[in-house]
């Protein structure tokens, strides 16, 4: 069909956004250009080149592929950057053809990347809609393909999907668990989200023979991911208080025998009222100011953690804490304990999915601390100890 053919044409006309995959390579894309056939629709297709290079989307009856070159594919951040720029800049050139030579009544884009907002603004300012499939997260797909996501470009990343979400008529998500996230996420009314799931057709894998026992009810995974959210807010709590019972009384304990060895307080006394307030207010501001740093490092960089993980893991290692603090009387890191736990919950999943080179590096940083703690204290010592002699 050409494009004069096109502008006789008088079926609803939708131009799909995918830049990702090449079109014809893409079987959540063909399943949703079938679909928009069947319901009476005709579509075109923007996307990356292959070489192929075909005109028609196969499996569809008449859906045509408007593809572009994709140069700047790489890895790095820049590259990343000049990869979603160009794409933006040749989408939106072969979206401005297609508008000039035929009639459109809609555009769905899909993600990666969260770059197409703008042409999101620009359809509704014509009153024409713009649907957001969204096929990935970026900013979490972002955090995976490197050891050490840049902030800035992580913050970009989560202003693009929270502008996606919001700048779009109606959104498509994958699953439940996409669903929750734009609207939690996303803040957008839960009237705007529709779950398309995607999956092979009776046709393509045969009709399954009927289950004579009816298999028990699955809990959606919203609610499980909901309820296990909750639940982390009291093992964090314990996490939390463990770790005021174990590494805040080492500092007391170090400070109140320092104290003693002066003569400043009795043999056998305990830490004085200033002493407790100081170790509480030092761990207190230390989480404070560099805690998220170790919880970036912990929750996403050794293995990514939902809710069901972080509930294991907090739940073990305040166990764990509790019973050496309370029963045992001995002193163990909450570092040290948390960590363990995490990397034992993600390598329940696969031995491979934890990050062990990660892992490395914080171990080999447990060792160095020993002897970096001593040269400190001795240099801090004979800088210091002129001033009382």
């Amino acid at each position: 069909m050409g494009w004069a053919d096109g502008r006789r044409d008088r079926r609803p006309h939708i131009v799909i956004i995918v830049v990702n995959l090449p079109p014809e390579k893409d079987r959540r894309v063909i399943r949703e250009a079938q679909a928009l056939e069947a319901a009476g629709g005709r579509v075109t297709v923007i996307g990356p080149r292959s070489a192929d290079q075909p005109a028609h989307l196969p499996g569809t009856r008449d859906a045509r592929i408007r593809s572009f070159r994709q140069p700047f594919a790489g890895t790095g951040i820049l590259s990343f950057v000049a990869e979603f720029g160009w794409a933006f800049v040749a989408v939106s050139a072969r979206l401005l053809g297609v508008l000039v030579r035929t009639r459109v009544d809609g555009v769905q884009a899909c993600n990666p990347p969260d770059v197409f907002w703008p042409v999101a603004l620009v359809m509704r300012a014509t009153r024409r809609p713009f649907v957001f499939d969204h096929h990935d997260l970026s900013p979490e797909l972002y955090e995976c393909k490197t050891d050490r996501p840049n902030p800035v470009a992580l913050r970009v990343l989560r202003l693009f999907e929270r502008l996606s979400w919001r700048c779009a008529s109606a959104i498509v998500a994958t699953n439940e668990s996409y669903r929750q996230m734009a609207l939690e996420r996303g803040k957008v009314r839960p009237g705007k989200v529709t779950i398309v799931r995607n999956g092979p057709t009776l046709a393509e894998v045969g009709a399954a023979p009927p289950d004579p026992v009816p298999a028990p009810r699955r809990a959606e995974p919203g609610v499980v991911s909901r309820g296990f959210k909750l639940s982390q807010t009291v093992s964090g709590s314990m996490v939390a208080l463990a770790h005021g019972t174990n590494d805040a009384q080492k500092t007391m304990g170090v400070i109140t025998l320092t104290l003693i060895t002066a003569g400043t307080l009795p043999a056998g006394s305990g830490p004085p009222f200033w002493v407790v307030v100081a170790a509480g207010l030092a761990i207190g501001l230390g989480t404070y100011v560099g805690g998220w740093r170790i919880i970036r490092t912990l929750g996403r960089r050794i293995i990514h953690l939902g809710p069901p993980e972080g509930f294991a893991a907090e739940t073990v290692a305040s166990s764990v804490l509790y019973y050496n603090a309370l029963v045992l009387g001995a002193p163990i890191s909450t570092t040290h304990t948390i960590t363990s736990a995490i990397m034992g919950v993600g390598a329940t999943k696969k031995v491979s999915a934890v990050r062990w080179g990660v892992a490395g590096n914080i171990v080999t940083a447990w060792i160095l601390t020993f002897p970096g703690s001593a040269l400190i204290a001795s240099l801090m010592y004979f800088l210091v100890r002129p001033l009382f002699s």
